[in-house]
């Protein structure tokens, strides 16, 4: 039965508030509204109080593959983590990060970044909008890039948007 783009999103959130979900795919064909869809729901589950107060970082894929221009690990991670630090939503995060004085790269201050919000009470959250624009290599870099971070976070939840095709690909099944 059709819903109400709120009433998906509490059921959204209620899904990921779980300790067993940890990720979850928003399917749909071009122009159905997912990107609005998710970037309501960051909006609004980023505010003090609700699900992922402590962090909602929203990753445009298409952004993310025009700064990916030699398709190594390296220039991928620093991409993309240059964009997760530019791209907190949460204005009232309770973890800022600051370049570090001894800045080595984009990566080291995320993954900092990171360890900080391991110490903190709450979840939060990566998005990663239009995921089948990702190219064969950038999709297997990103599995490991995203499996690295689930691992270094428990409290970390990823939620993916693509068209259908994307999917039925059994690489994005394992996250």
């Amino acid at each position: 039965l059709p819903q109400s783009r709120s009433e998906l999103g509490i059921s959204l959130a209620r899904f990921l508030d779980s300790k067993e979900s940890r990720a979850m795919r928003v399917t749909g064909p071009s122009g159905i509204g997912k990107t609005a869809f998710c970037r309501d729901f960051c909006r609004y589950f980023s505010y003090p109080g609700r699900l992922f107060s402590l962090a909602t970082i929203y990753i445009s894929v298409e952004e993310l593959e025009q700064l990916n221009t030699s398709s190594s690990e390296y220039t991928f991670r620093e991409g993309f983590a240059e964009i997760a630090l530019q791209n907190n939503v949460n204005e009232f995060s309770p973890v800022r990060l600051q370049a570090s004085e001894d800045f080595a790269g984009y990566w080291d201050d995320f993954m900092r970044w990171v360890r900080m919000l391991n110490h903190e009470k709450g979840l939060w959250l990566i998005v990663l909008d239009g995921v089948q624009a990702l190219s064969e290599t950038s999709r297997e870099i990103m599995q490991r890039l995203l499996d690295s971070l689930l691992n270094t976070s428990g409290t970390l939840r990823i939620l993916l948007t693509g068209r259908p095709e994307s999917a039925t690909d059994p690489q994005w099944g394992r996250i």
